[in-house]
């Protein structure tokens, strides 16, 4: 096999979609697409990743970024990844982590933090009292991807200004 020059050795998924409204009067067309591009577009991402890194016989690190509010059920597929793409044995090494940030400044969000209130309610559910940066979440990402996280797989990290500590 022939060895590549600069091989994949790291992805970061950082794709996701919110919605709003009662469970009781969610469209289920909603629903499903934010299965389509929070889970199944996120395990694909992932598989592409993982069989390019098998192609290829690197060890490589895969970050999902996750999120504090769905904490629960993010964890599920960063686990089971891990548990399947760790183990492997003859076969190079892939670890699957992901990262919860808290409320984050983003274009995404400046229409949610319009509404009366609702910036105050955010910075007050943290410890440190603020929206984090996107900046803020290279240092952690680096972390993951390198080798100074290597005997970490399975984990999620929470970047969330201490939200989930309350």
């Amino acid at each position: 096999m022939p060895t590549l020059r600069y091989p994949l050795k790291g992805l970061v998924v950082c794709a996701g979609l919110s919605r709003n409204g009662p469970s009781t009067e969610f469209p289920i067309s909603s629903f499903r697409r934010v299965l389509d591009i929070n889970v199944t577009g996120t395990f694909l991402i992932a598989q592409a990743a993982a069989k390019e890194l098998i192609k290829a016989n690197v060890t490589g690190s895969i970050v999902f970024v996750a999120s504090m509010s769905g904490y629960v059920s993010n964890k599920g597929l960063t686990r089971s990844l891990a548990a399947e793409w760790g183990s492997r044995v003859g076969m190079p090494l892939i670890r699957v982590n992901s990262l919860s940030p808290g409320y984050i400044r983003t274009a995404a969000r400046a229409e949610a933090l319009q509404k009366p209130g609702m910036e105050a309610q955010w910075t007050g559910e943290n410890m440190l009292f603020r929206l984090s940066t996107v900046d803020e979440f290279r240092a952690p990402v680096l972390f993951m991807l390198g080798d100074g996280s290597s005997f970490m797989t399975g984990t999620d990290l929470h970047v969330d200004g201490g939200h989930c500590s309350w």
